[in-house]
């Protein structure tokens, strides 16, 4: 998100980085709200209970599109998103995934310029 929004969020207290997402209209969900694994590789995770989507979409009623950072959220969270909500997969920003930092940038930023053609709605 630094990247594609040209912000130093190292800078900023968790409050104000949170603002700024909010600013560009971005909005975060963890898929996964427990697992177990040994490690820290998607592949180890087992016992998944998945973060519900539920309440948050009954509340962001323009809510148009849900960006997966990665397959694996993609794989577990796409269950939890309507029909009628568009979604895409990113490359997954873990250091993990040996695709280089470059290439993910380009990559959601492939993603984010698509939308900007898109007239966007307040989260």
């Amino acid at each position: 998100m630094a990247s594609l929004l040209q912000i130093n969020f190292c800078s900023l207290s968790f409050e104000q980085r949170y603002e700024q997402l909010r600013l560009h209209h971005i909005g975060l969900w963890d898929v996964i709200a427990s697992a177990q694994r040994q490690g820290s590789l998607d592949s180890a995770l087992q016992s998944i209970n998945g973060n519900r989507l539920d309440e948050m979409i009954s509340r962001l009623a323009k809510l148009e599109l849900v960006i997966f950072n990665g397959k694996t959220a993609a794989k577990h969270g796409q269950k939890y998103i309507p029909s009628y909500i568009s979604t895409s997969t990113a490359p997954s920003t873990s250091p993990a995934y040996t695709l280089s930092q470059s290439e993910k940038t380009a990559q959601w930023n492939a993603i984010f310029q698509h939308l900007s053609s898109i007239q966007p709605h307040r989260i």
